[in-house]
């Protein structure tokens, strides 16, 4: 139903409604008799007074009252006596035209506000009246009992434009947050009032998995559209391979801007992860690579296992991109860490030009990780003598290649000649440099 308006100001209560959203409560038809304002809100439509408005000849205005009374009243604006709502209400409104703004409030919900005054539900009985569409009629008056904030206003109205990209955009929440706190320039008063990102987080990822689909429980599932493209709308999604025989699915994300980097990169790096990937895959596989000094990953695959097929899958659907565009991926150096899927994979599909190498940080970690199966953490932590032998049994990876088998030799030698007060940690030593012998002077 469409409501038109009256140039009348003396208005009549003829029903309630308890607990209507601010928008659909602080709006009334449109203010020339020519125009017809905007159809009733879905709020409207589905409360009780529907029947009333679409039976009565009445013009209608929608105001919100004072917290006290935690209730909107809808007011006509004919001069008659209704004996079902109570006596009549007279607003004394002002002429000057405020400065309108919307905003949101931290559930999500309309805030207006006026003349940096935000107006809901509060202790204060000023009222403000504007059409469907946020545009000013009147208020009853102009001065508050109580200052305003503007600052308060700055800031909310930054976060709502946060939390309206955060359900618009799918781009990283956190770079959502600190592109508009920039492009804000709040002052320094503000920005102590601005809360941390760490704070809105919980909420904006609330706001954002209540607009995104559920994560799939199998990997039998369909990839919309919007999911294999980039944020600038470019082709994402470079293959998804399923049901092969020794995995059951593999998903490979690259844009062709990136493809090209990578097939130009020098250096590459190949490393997993398993706490980023989604429950249904097992890991998460990047490949970085090198431009213009940065180091940038061009490169995603979720992987459902750690077979030698799938990161040959990957690398070979490279190499046929590559083909694809007329070059080859043939970088100088290949970087991995030591799983012996990956190590494989590398030997069989990379041509011989390039050399494979091992990662120094997974290298120490292998080693730390040994110190502390075996029952030497405690030691390496408050022994200077025991962290240092530690130290350089790690440091042996960085000798040249015909100086290592010198280098372990010479460790092993200067633990002979130490005098360790405790037995036992002599004893965990040498169990260290076996495990180093044979892992790594012997095996690789």
């Amino acid at each position: 139903m469409a409501l038109n308006n009256t140039t009348k100001t003396t208005t009549n209560t003829f029903a309630t409604t308890p607990h209507l959203p601010l928008r659909a409560t602080s709006q009334i038809a449109s203010i020339d008799d020519s125009i017809t304002s905007p159809t009733l809100s879905p709020i409207l439509k589905s409360c009780s007074i529907q029947n009333q408005i679409k039976h009565t000849s009445d013009h209608v205005y929608i105001v919100p009252l004072q917290s006290s009374h935690n209730q909107i009243k809808v007011l006509s604006s004919t001069n008659k006596t209704n004996n079902n709502t109570g006596t009549s209400v007279t607003a004394s409104v002002t002429n000057s035209i405020p400065r309108i703004e919307w905003s949101f409030t931290s559930k999500g919900k309309d805030l207006l506000i006026v003349n940096n005054h935000t107006f809901k539900f509060e202790n204060c009985n000023i009222w403000v009246q504007t059409t469907l569409d946020g545009v000013y009629i009147n208020m009853n008056r102009s001065e508050h009992d109580h200052f305003c904030d503007p600052d308060r206003v700055v800031i909310k109205k930054l976060i709502g434009v946060i939390r309206e990209r955060c359900k618009q955009e799918l781009i990283s929440l956190t770079n959502i947050y600190e592109q508009e706190v920039k492009n804000a320039k709040l002052t320094k008063a503000q920005l102590c009032r601005m809360p941390r990102y760490d704070q809105l987080q919980p909420s904006l990822s609330r706001l954002r998995l209540s607009l995104l689909p559920p994560l799939p429980s199998d990997l039998e599932f369909m990839i919309p559209n919007k999911y294999s493209i980039n944020i600038d709308g470019e082709r994402f999604l470079l293959k998804d391979l399923s049901n092969q025989k020794r995995f059951k699915r593999l998903l490979i994300f690259a844009s062709d801007r990136l493809l090209n980097f990578l097939f130009q990169s020098e250096w590459l790096f190949i490393d997993g992860t398993f706490k980023a990937a989604p429950s249904m895959f097992t890991q998460l596989v990047c490949i970085i690579g090198f431009f213009e000094g940065q180091a940038i990953t061009l490169c995603y695959a979720l992987l459902d296992g750690k077979h030698t097929d799938g990161y040959r899958a990957i690398i070979s659907t490279l190499k046929d991109e590559a083909k694809r565009r007329g070059t080859v991926l043939m970088p100088t150096f290949v970087m991995t860490d030591f799983e012996g899927g990956l190590i494989k994979a590398v030997a069989a599909e990379f041509p011989a030009g390039t050399r494979h190498v091992g990662c120094y940080f997974h290298h120490c970690q292998s080693i730390y990780r040994m110190i502390s199966t075996i029952g030497l953490k405690t030691a390496y932590e408050t022994k200077d003598n025991v962290r240092e032998l530690c130290k350089k049994l790690m440091a042996i990876a960085l000798m040249p290649i015909d100086e290592i088998e010198d280098a372990f030799l010479q460790v092993s030698k200067d633990i002979t000649q130490e005098n360790f007060t405790d037995p036992r940690i002599s004893t965990l030593i040498h169990d260290l440099m076996n495990y180093y012998n044979h892992e790594w002077i012997s095996m690789i």
